[in-house]
């Protein structure tokens, strides 16, 4: 569908369970995650021209993510495997398996060089896709039930409880702070945000409460730093700092109370 038009562009049957579809970065392909039997598969498809390039089978339902230039996809689940978009062919071994936990997102950073986990367990999981290496130590007790990831910087937004959003950097491997409550906690019990998402030009992220309420906040570096400052009502001291941004090392970042009252 066209967005702007709403007009249909294609439809066609992919078969019965289709549970994620993801579109390529040149927007030409569809890669589906849908159930096929008592299995599951993976499967990627031209969508203009209704065909399906290929197929192949997998034991659960799982997340995919295209590299940055398409030529890869990454399957999580179990283990994480890369498959060559060509033909499906795996590259490489699968890597990164923990039979008590599942990949629930995969995400590639911008540079292709650095595929970011979340799974099952609440962890969040750097690793290196040409040596197939952890990278430093996993996050953990990141629970979350909606993700999006920037799509003009290398950062991802989880929806928390609460009405809370965690930004995470997936370069550094540090948290960057949650925010304040986004609206979702109006009521005990009733907070959790259903979905976030990034605006088209990753400065805000998006997040839809219960209520069906849409709450804005800033995600750029800059306006991040501006609402902290707003909210601190002015510089915040080393302590502060540790105290609400402890993965990451102070900086000064608020004007001090002579700029602001300067002319």
């Amino acid at each position: 569908m066209d967005l702007a038009t709403r007009k249909v562009l294609a439809e066609f049957a992919t078969g019965k369970g289709s549970s994620q579809v993801f579109f390529s970065p040149d927007g030409t392909r569809l890669a589906l995650s849908r159930r096929l039997g008592r299995g599951h598969a993976v499967e990627l498809w031209d969508w203009r021209s209704h065909r399906r390039l290929w197929q192949t089978s997998t034991r659960m339902p799982l997340t995919v993510a295209f590299s940055p230039d398409g030529r890869r996809l990454a399957v999580g689940g179990p283990d994480q495997r890369i498959l060559d978009t060509a033909g499906g062919k795996l590259i490489g071994e699968p890597f990164g398996g923990d039979a008590a936990a599942t990949g629930d997102q995969v995400w590639f950073t911008r540079s292709g060089k650095i595929l970011v986990v979340h799974d099952s367990r609440g962890r969040i999981t750097r690793w290196d896709t040409a040596t197939r290496r952890g990278i430093g130590m996993p996050t953990r007790d990141v629970f979350a039930g909606s993700a999006s990831y920037s799509p003009t910087e290398d950062l991802i937004a989880f929806a928390q409880g609460e009405g809370h959003v965690l930004l995470f950097d997936p370069i550094s491997g540090s948290s960057l702070g949650r925010s304040a409550d986004t609206g979702g906690g109006l009521a005990s019990g009733t907070g959790d945000l259903k979905s976030v998402a990034f605006t088209s030009d990753g400065t805000q992220v998006l997040a839809v409460n219960g209520h069906g309420t849409i709450n804005r906040f800033p995600a750029a570096a800059q306006a991040v730093a501006e609402a902290v400052c707003a909210r601190a009502g002015g510089a915040l001291t080393p302590q502060e700092w540790a105290a609400h941004i402890p993965s990451l090392p102070f900086r000064e970042v608020c004007p001090s109370p002579d700029d602001r009252s300067a002319p």
